[in-house]
């Protein structure tokens, strides 16, 4: 068996580490978890219609933004969350995500660049790139 047919295995086999979730009846497979001793580094580049060096004075609440984008990279804290409604479509099984809980994200860096093309005002192209550690290496975590 791969590393990644027991890492996705659900339930575990002969007790090797799963990535697998289950949560409300969905399973997820986050890449960063504390199960494998993992965390990650995050750096975002935007590119936006406003001028360089304005991220923060025309970039709105970029607080809120940045934990909207990380919220969006981990699995769902609630049943719905995240849903607007019930598709027709059976859901991914598993749903992959990167983190297990956004917790596990122990730097963020933020550039700004001016996006050189017509868009409008309030358009962003992320970039976004991850750095995913260990905490403690291990025969589960070495082949990530």
């Amino acid at each position: 068996m791969n590393v990644a047919e027991t890492l996705l295995a659900f339930p575990p086999r002969n007790g090797s580490a799963s990535v697998i979730v289950e949560k409300d009846g969905l399973r997820f497979a986050p890449l960063v978890t504390r199960r494998l001793n993992l965390y990650a580094e995050v750096s975002v580049l935007l590119f936006r219609q406003q001028p360089r060096g304005t991220l923060i004075t025309d970039g709105g609440d970029i607080d809120n933004r940045l934990k909207t984008l990380l919220d969006g990279l981990r699995m769902p804290r609630g049943a719905n969350e995240g849903r607007q409604t019930l598709l027709d479509t059976p859901d991914p099984v598993p749903f992959f995500c990167l983190l297990e809980d956004d917790s596990l994200v122990t730097k963020v860096t933020v550039e700004s660049e001016q996006l050189l093309r017509p868009a409008p005002p309030d358009a962003v192209i992320a970039v976004i790139s991850v750095h995913v550690k260990k905490t403690v290496l291990s025969h589960d975590n070495m082949a990530i």
